[in-house]
């Protein structure tokens, strides 16, 4: 009966998700960053600090991707066995191919990007239900392009907790796990900026470990696909695609996560609003990446 009622959950969730609805620029490196829970009530019981690089291996065709520096750090503010309240702050600094011939930099800052989330995390049996809030915004550095982006968020999120299928008389193992996120995003109250176009998204995640060990690490591939609805009037963006699909499909490789971990990966990636300027031009956008995590 219980097994049922999960089931029926899931589908529910699954038919009403699209009426609510992360944006795809905004998509997080290949760290796993899980709820924390403890046997009892716990004050700031776990923390977490990553750094990505990002190279776009396709640059020569997109001026604007160069590279991308991420630092980012997860608290965990308040745990028990069933629930866990999280925070996160993250800065990505984007650069862009420098053309000017003089300068001996082949980059240069182009733009940095704040993320910050509060998410609330109940863990429900073969799932993990999570809600929460995300502020992110986008500021041109010096102003280049004119564009500064500014959303605020309400989130849902569904995670089927990861299932391990084991090899016979091996230590190696495969697994997966899946997630359905949905994003709604407010109207503004406090920002003195212009209306960005997005309005609402839904998200389809999934991860595989092709081949795992807890010695040697794993081999994995996961993908991400996003369907968004934007304003078509009433922003100062132009050429709105709506509704449009975004994502992205990583490749790569993660040594054994204790309390740390490194991951090399390859990114292929479909964006239809990368925040660039107000001129809306889908990007496939191809790069190399590399994560380190430390956990406390």
């Amino acid at each position: 009966m219980k097994n049922i009622l999960k089931s029926a959950a899931f589908l529910v969730f699954l038919i009403f998700s699209p009426l609510l609805v992360e944006a795809e620029i905004l998509r997080l490196p290949p760290v796993e960053l899980l709820p924390v829970f403890t046997p009892s009530l716990t004050f700031l019981s776990g923390i977490e600090g990553w750094f990505n690089f990002l190279y776009y291996t396709d640059n020569a065709g997109d001026e604007y991707f160069s590279h991308d520096s991420e630092m980012g750090i997860l608290f965990t503010l308040l745990s028990t066995k069933e629930f866990s309240l999280q925070a996160f702050t993250r800065e990505i600094i984007q650069n862009q191919v420098n053309s000017i011939v003089e300068s001996s930099l082949g980059f240069w800052l182009r733009a940095l990007i704040t993320d910050l989330r509060l998410t609330a995390t109940l863990n429900a049996g073969l799932f993990y239900i999570q809600a929460g809030f995300r502020h992110d915004c986008k500021h041109d550095i010096d102003r280049f392009l004119g564009r500064n982006a500014v959303h605020d968020v309400l989130f849902l999120n569904l995670l089927l907790k990861e299932i391990k299928l084991r090899w016979q008389v091996s230590a190696f193992f495969s697994s997966f796990k899946i997630g359905l996120l949905g994003e709604k995003n407010l109207p503004y109250i406090f920002q003195e900026v212009k209306p960005e176009p997005d309005k609402s998204q839904i998200s389809l995640s999934a991860e595989l470990a092709l081949i795992a060990h807890p010695r040697y690490g794993s081999l994995f591939v996961n993908g991400k696909v996003s369907g968004i609805r934007r304003k078509t009037t009433g922003t100062e963006v132009n050429h709105v695609i709506d509704p449009a699909v975004d994502w992205h499909i990583q490749l790569g490789y993660r040594t054994p996560c204790i309390k740390k971990s490194a991951v090399l990966y390859y990114q292929i990636e479909y964006i239809t609003d990368p925040w660039v300027n107000n001129n809306l031009k889908p990007h496939l956008l191809k790069s190399i990446g590399f994560v380190i995590s430390i956990k406390g």
